[in-house]
């Protein structure tokens, strides 16, 4: 709480900080999740929690048409439901679904997040995610939500892993366990938005493991940002062949559809 005080959480989208009282109606729903006291709380108050009034809705969320298995805003017109990526490329994840549009203001975010050690960022995020596609993963039957992992040395530098602070801010919404020691990062891969999409898959190849096995659960794979499905479809094979009889996903943000038809 000390922390909260000196260092106070700031709003993803316009980096002022979030007031006391509406900081302490957060810290007040966590502690009732965690020691099993869960009451109703308003979205509205959760929200005024984590960020701005008038900065809620400048995010642009995903909406129809999407892409049917990444999830994807489709640009184009796509008799398959398909976007270009999906179109070109076998996916072994059932279907992935992603909240917001990777623009200008989620670059800034994700920025925040990944790099700038705004780790309160990652609540607001898994907030808009468990609001926005609560209903979509309750239709999965998931039994876990499984982060994708960051290497060890990386994780030293940062301090925490982005996609596993998004995973276990949308299972206090949603009841869903976080798997955080199931995948395992192999070897430190290169930086996947310098590559292309043949590149990033290369990058990726038996980069992931699993530690024990998941016969007949259903796991969803929890990211930050959805680009060309290298990562999901790394993870995923790693997740098969450990035993788990289906694989979906979630991000919080995707990239454009860049080869609409």
């Amino acid at each position: 709480m000390l922390k909260d005080v000196l260092f106070p959480p700031r709003c993803p989208v316009c980096g002022d900080v979030i007031p006391l009282e509406n900081r302490m109606k957060l810290h007040r729903f966590i502690s009732g999740v965690q020691s099993g006291r869960k009451g109703r709380t308003e979205p509205e108050t959760l929200y005024a929690a984590v960020m701005c009034g008038g900065c809620r809705n400048i995010p642009v969320y995903i909406t129809e048409p999407l892409c049917k298995k990444c999830g994807k805003q489709l640009n184009g017109t796509s008799p398959d439901g398909l976007c270009g990526d999906c179109a070109e490329n076998e996916r072994r994840f059932e279907a992935c679904r992603c909240v917001m549009t990777y623009d200008e203001t989620l670059r800034e975010i994700m920025a925040g997040l990944k790099y700038g050690s705004r780790k309160e960022y990652a609540f607001p995020l898994a907030l808009m995610a468990a609001d926005a596609l609560g209903q979509w993963l309750k239709e999965t039957n998931a039994d876990i939500l499984v982060p994708v992992p960051v290497h060890r040395e990386r994780l030293m530098t940062r301090g925490y892993n982005q996609a596993e602070l998004i995973a276990e801010g949308i299972s206090l919404f949603t009841g869903i366990p976080v798997e955080k020691k199931l995948l395992v990062r192999e070897r430190r891969t290169r930086v996947q938005k310098e590559l292309t999409a043949a590149e990033r898959a290369a990058n990726l190849q038996n980069a992931f493991r699993t530690q024990g096995q998941l016969s007949g659960r259903t796991a969803v794979i929890v990211d930050d940002i959805y680009t060309t499905g290298a990562t999901m479809e790394a993870c995923t094979e790693a997740l098969l062949k450990a035993g788990t009889a289906r694989v979906f996903g979630l991000c919080i943000c995707a990239g454009e559809d860049k080869n609409a038809r």
